[in-house]
């Protein structure tokens, strides 16, 4: 039963990290939007959320680290576009290919992302709630 409800703990913080910014387009578009055109996506994240998290969970012992993982890379698909966008728009010609601006980004955002995933991987300090929270608030 305690792993149960731990696992039940973990995957809200990659379910809200998915939930949120497909709730908050609807809302700020909701006139312009029925809400089935929210389902698909919204299946999509929820999926995605208990798949990864899941399969990590079981791979590393540790459903807390999943879903830290999983929440990553749920923040870095949906801020992707948005960082994108604050950046000004370039290209270089390398050997006759041109690399533009999101070409780049991708770069360092999958460079920033695989050392985070490594730290999280690696933590040996535990990362259960007795750790993060010493008052047991939750």
């Amino acid at each position: 039963m305690k792993n149960v409800k731990n696992y039940l703990l973990a995957l809200a913080l990659p379910l809200l990290f998915g939930l949120f910014p497909l709730l908050f387009l609807y809302a700020q578009n909701a006139e312009e939007m029925v809400i089935h055109d929210l389902i698909i996506p919204l299946l999509l994240v929820v999926g995605f959320a208990l798949v990864v998290t899941t399969l990590f969970g079981f791979i590393m012992k540790s459903f807390v680290k999943s879903a830290l993982i999983a929440a990553l890379f749920l923040f870095s698909f949906f801020s992707y576009g948005h960082i994108l966008r604050i950046l000004p728009d370039f290209q270089v010609a390398l050997a006759g290919i041109i690399y533009r601006t999101g070409h780049f980004l991708l770069f360092f955002w999958v460079a920033a992302i695989i050392p985070l995933i490594i730290i999280i991987i690696k933590n040996k300090r535990g990362m259960g709630r007795n750790k993060v929270c010493k008052d047991k608030l939750w």
